[in-house]
């Protein structure tokens, strides 16, 4: 009877701890959920709980302690080494924190178990794209096969015949992605570059237009709307979308002096001169070209003092740029009653060989003609 009673207490004894620590679990368990990591985690390790090591971990990486995060994992795949879920998660954290040659390891063991996930496949091919290595291709190429409808893939394997510009490639991949999540922005985003490097604009505009449908409206997206529209010869789209990418950086220099260029296109010289400057302004290079554009402006504008100006200053950024030279000596000509003639010589011996020589010639032509006829001779 004695040994009876002594059984009965040990059962109870073991029962009570059975549900003492399942009660705990479950707590942690709610904290947890509740995004209470380090009270869960308080919980977990306090009460001594059993099969734990997964989820101490998981807590560790909800508040960002990706080492104590890693070692539980790494316990938890010795305390229940049939977890394969364990084991892939701690594969995932070793790449997530750069260490590829562990992470590499982990994720071969797993194929080795289990060829046809996958997953598995898609995570050693992120390892060895972070490694540089060329086979990284190839195993995004075995996912695509053991599934057709792996978005993240099927975008690396369009990016990469994007960059080769293998347009229908590019196409063929974002296609079949598409087929299964069709608004998907990263596929939708590729499509719409590999319009554009293709020159296809019409039809870039329509998938760049779809991201901004999808909320995807950003810089980029507008520059290169942008120059889509001014590709198609739609200025006035053209210019609301250069507007708009400055928005995002108000002193992108290109983005400002496109602008600039959009406007003398549209013969609006005073905002083409206006943002022309502004580029100007914020440019740390040589700037002869701007000045050359701004001079240029300023001219049909009829501001040539302005325009002198600013030939002046492009040929200080760049003594041997032909263009400055040219349009400052043509300004003078026109501008100036007194011109020195002298100057087109000059101009002439500097650049033997100009794409002017046709129009100086008939300005050194005209002018001493005209001294001829008013009775003066030349040495």
């Amino acid at each position: 009877m004695k040994k009876r009673l002594i059984s009965l207490f040990v059962l109870l004894m073991f029962i009570s701890k059975i549900h003492c620590q399942s009660t705990n679990v479950t707590y942690g368990d709610s904290l947890f959920l509740l995004g209470n990591y380090s009270k869960a985690i308080e919980v977990y390790k306090n009460n001594n709980l059993e099969d734990v090591d997964e989820k101490i971990a998981e807590a560790y990486l909800g508040i960002g302690n990706y080492e104590l995060a890693l070692e539980y994992y790494k316990k938890g795949i010795t305390s229940t080494p049939n977890n394969i879920l364990v084991k892939y998660k701690y594969g995932k954290l070793l790449s997530r924190t750069k260490k590829y040659e562990e992470a590499l390891k982990v994720f071969n063991e797993l194929i080795e178990l289990d060829d046809s996930n996958p997953n598995y496949h898609y995570e050693l091919g992120i390892v060895l794209e972070h490694k540089k290595n060329k086979l990284a291709l190839n195993k995004f190429y075995k996912v695509f096969k053991l599934d057709s409808t792996h978005q993240k893939s099927i975008f690396k394997l369009a990016k990469n015949q994007l960059i080769k510009r293998h347009y229908d490639s590019v196409n063929y991949y974002i296609n079949v992605g598409l087929k299964s999540y069709s608004n998907n922005v990263a596929l939708i985003n590729l499509k719409a570059q590999n319009y554009y490097h293709h020159k296809e604009y019409s039809e870039a505009i329509k998938w760049f237009q779809k991201l901004i449908a999808l909320n995807e409206s950003n810089q980029f997206i507008h520059e290169k709307l942008s120059s889509c529209y001014q590709n198609t010869n739609q200025l006035p789209l053209a210019i609301k979308h250069i507007l708009l990418a400055l928005k995002f950086e108000e002193k992108n220099a290109d983005n400002l002096y496109g602008l600039g260029l959009l406007y003398e296109q549209e013969e609006d010289y005073i905002n083409a001169e206006n943002f022309i400057e502004e580029a100007i302004s914020v440019l740390k290079v040589p700037l002869d070209k701007k000045y050359l554009r701004l001079g240029y402006v300023q001219c049909q504008q009829q501001k040539y003092p302005e325009a002198i100006k600013s030939f002046q200053k492009a040929i200080k950024e760049n003594d041997k740029n032909e263009d400055a030279h040219f349009y400052l000596i043509y300004v003078k000509d026109r501008y100036y009653k007194d011109f020195d003639i002298k100057l087109y010589d000059d101009f002439m011996k500097k650049f033997p060989k100009t794409k002017y020589k046709t129009t100086v010639k008939t300005r050194l032509k005209l002018y001493r003609k005209e001294k001829f006829l008013k009775g003066d001779k030349e040495d």
